[in-house]
């Protein structure tokens, strides 16, 4: 697990629009985050400007992973190709003491010739790359959606995340479902709503828009209840 986290410095300018008691709780509900423990905001207003903070996170999360990843695989490879030269070398040692004997042989015998021309050619064969998580049989398996429509919108939101080359690691999966979870109280028409902003939009996290942040609270003053309602999750 990574041991540390970055601060950006444009953050000053959003702690110091805050009173300094939520500017503390703030940077508790970070220092939370990057431990993995999920910190319930205190107020509306944390919440909305906790939640950019986070998907940053979640970002620097993901590209540090896929780092490690990428440095593992490397490190694999070159030792294998190593070990592969150190043999071929090994073999070579031996087979051409054994050949020069043979060769010695015949020539007491025989008049020789042909020339014979030995190719020893040793091509590195590229490493393949290593596929991507099957995100769709996390969200299976974990059984994150019980609402078909808002998973179909989950998955269609990783898939443009995929063709902007941001493929998502297990646990930015998990932690993508838990911001979407968070950011929509639970509400199915808000999680809709968040995640197809996302899919318009082509980004990469998730986070509330003036339509999706005037619905959620709408539903949660009771000034408007759609049809056919539904807790998603």
């Amino acid at each position: 697990m990574k041991k540390s986290f970055i601060i950006y410095s444009d953050f000053k300018s959003t702690l110091d629009k805050l009173p300094d008691e939520d500017a503390g709780k703030l940077f508790k509900m970070i220092v939370d985050f990057s431990n993995g423990i999920e910190t319930v905001p205190e107020s509306l207003i944390l919440d909305v400007v906790f939640t950019p903070i986070k998907q940053q996170m979640i970002r620097d999360i993901e590209k540090y992973e896929n780092e490690v990843k990428k440095r593992k695989e490397a490190g694999s490879l070159g030792g294998k190709a190593k070990a592969k030269k150190v043999a071929s070398a090994r073999s070579a040692k031996q087979v051409l003491p054994s050949a020069k004997q043979s060769v010695a042989n015949l020539a007491d015998n025989v008049t020789v010739n042909d020339t014979v021309n030995v190719n020893d050619t040793n091509k590195k064969s590229k490493p393949k790359k290593s596929s991507s998580i099957n995100y769709k049989e996390i969200v299976e398996r974990e059984k994150f959606f019980k609402d078909s429509a808002v998973k179909e919108l989950f998955l269609e939101f990783i898939d443009s995340r995929v063709q902007k080359k941001k493929n998502p690691t297990e646990r930015a999966v998990s932690l993508l479902f838990e911001s979407l979870q968070k950011l929509s109280k639970g509400k199915k028409n808000v999680a809709e709503q968040i995640l197809k902003d996302a899919i318009a939009g082509g980004w990469t996290g998730l986070h509330l828009t003036k339509e999706s942040e005037l619905l959620l609270s709408k539903l949660i003053n009771k000034e408007y209840i759609p049809n056919k309602m539904e807790e998603w999750k």
